[in-house]
């Protein structure tokens, strides 16, 4: 008897210690909001083919007098049956936020002023005024232009071994934010949208609705920036590096050859060059061997000199979009 309760005694203890070591690895979550590389990956529902928009931090700038954060909008589109699937990507519009307080502040393009969206810090009980004027909804007339949500939960969750506050919103008013995580935004939606539960429950039949972007969403499917990595919300057949980058996770193994474009020097020092005596440069962006973004530039050119000073050693890869939105992927070596 005494080998056994020997057996469980280091079996509970091994237990314990993997579990204390586990439960070491999880971090509280300080991190700013939008730091270099944010981009948000949301599903959209469309028939036929798997829908997704990105909203990408590319810069920050000045609209109204305010130092805002520049997301460049694409629609990522998987079009196919089966196993052919054909990605089609498309550049569809910017938006402009910015962080104020622990809240996010969103630039009303129709009315020409910034918009609350969601704060970081709320209190149990308290009341957020949700709207988005961007959404038209024909032939109802209880559609308002503002609704007042409330919050109904605060917890904690954790995503990529980081801990983060949280909060859920009312889900019976006509518009919906769902639930909204720290220092990442809300899980749901981009912006206030218009909940269809609360119209499926009512009278009204004949609403018919249209959006900037895709008319309903079905969620961040997963988020990434320079400092957190990617975090999945979402499982899904589309990984966040395949839809946000048009790299897919096997293209890591086996690297497109392009003759299009040259690198040099490759293996890089300080600086890597790109060349092209074809299709002008419309996009860079750079990739560690993770997949994860660690540069972006847009600017149309034939010749693009980038400083790689603070890089780590190691493999990237460079993925090059041209004036006709072809994409070329090649890689270096940092040493």
């Amino acid at each position: 008897m005494k080998p056994l309760k020997l057996t469980y005694l280091f079996a509970f203890l091994l237990a314990s210690l993997i579990t204390n070591y586990s439960q070491a690895q999880v971090i509280k979550d300080t991190l700013p909001w939008c730091p270099h590389g944010a981009t948000w990956i949301y599903s959209s529902h469309t028939f036929g083919s798997r829908l997704y928009y990105t909203f990408t931090y590319q810069s920050d700038t000045i609209i109204n007098q305010t130092i805002t954060k520049k997301l460049v909008v694409k629609k990522v589109e998987y079009v196919g049956w089966d196993n052919d699937w054909r990605r089609n990507e498309e550049r569809v519009g910017e938006e402009y936020l910015y962080e104020s307080n622990d809240s996010i502040y969103w630039f009303d393009k129709i009315n020409d002023n910034f918009s609350f969206v969601y704060s970081f810090n709320p209190k149990l009980g308290d009341e957020l005024i949700a709207n988005n004027s961007r959404i038209r909804c024909y032939q109802d007339s209880l559609t308002p232009a503002t609704d007042t949500l409330f919050i109904t939960n605060l917890y904690s969750d954790t995503f990529s071994n980081r801990v983060y506050n949280a909060y859920s919103t009312s889900l019976n008013k006509r518009f919906l934010l769902g639930n909204v995580v720290s220092g990442i935004g809300c899980l749901q939606s981009p912006f206030p949208s218009v909940n269809n539960a609360y119209y499926a429950d009512s009278n009204s039949t004949k609403r018919i609705c249209e959006a900037e972007y895709g008319d309903f969403y079905n969620g961040l499917h997963c988020y990434f920036d320079s400092l957190r990595g990617y975090i999945q919300f979402q499982t899904g057949v589309d990984d966040c590096a395949s839809i946000a980058t048009g790299i897919h996770e096997s293209t890591f193994n086996d690297v497109l050859n392009q003759n299009t474009y040259t690198l040099y020097p490759n293996p890089a020092n300080s600086t890597i060059g790109i060349n092209t005596n074809k299709q002008a440069i419309k996009q860079v962006s750079i990739y560690n061997a993770l997949g994860s973004l660690v540069f972006s530039l847009e600017d149309e050119t034939t010749n693009v000199v980038l400083d790689l000073a603070h890089y780590k050693q190691g493999l990237y890869f460079v993925k090059i979009t041209d004036a006709n939105h072809a994409v070329s992927v090649l890689r270096f070596i940092k040493n």
